[in-house]
């Protein structure tokens, strides 16, 4: 059998021949160190570096972090109050309706009171039995994702 060609410039060498001192594995130990930070401002000691190298510049980001604050609570009283306001809309319409229903029952109107208020007290019904396990369940959850 012919033996496979073999480039001349790099003969290939048998493993036996190699010296053991180069055949020995190199362990080297890497590290890795990281740093997190989460909030408006930043770490103390770069909160310095940014005034070193901008005079003032401190200050700026303190400033906005304030404004941001700012935006951030005007946004959650926003939405308390539209929430609060959607519920007494909602619950004062429901009672408007249930008032409607009593008032064409009085009239002798049984069929409009029945459909006219078969939606409002299956809904007063459902959030009495089943309301309070929802916003517990947002509770919950709120609480879990802090």
């Amino acid at each position: 059998m012919d033996e496979p060609r073999r480039s001349q410039a790099h003969p290939a060498k048998r493993v036996d021949s190699v010296p053991t001192a180069t055949m020995e594995r190199h362990h080297h130990a890497v590290s890795t160190q990281l740093l997190m930070h989460q909030g408006p401002l930043p770490p103390a000691t770069d909160f310095a570096a940014y005034n070193k190298v901008l005079p003032g510049s401190a200050d700026r980001i303190l400033k906005m972090a304030e404004r941001e604050q700012r935006a951030a609570i005007r946004l959650r009283r926003l939405d308390w109050t539209s929430q609060f306001i959607s519920m007494l809309l909602g619950k004062s319409f429901l009672y408007v309706l249930v008032g409607a229903t009593v008032f064409l029952i009085v009239k002798g109107k049984p069929i409009e009171a029945l459909l006219t208020g078969v939606a409002p007290i299956a809904s007063i019904i459902y959030s009495t039995f089943f309301g309070d396990r929802k916003v517990k369940g947002k509770e919950k959850q709120a609480d879990q994702d802090r």
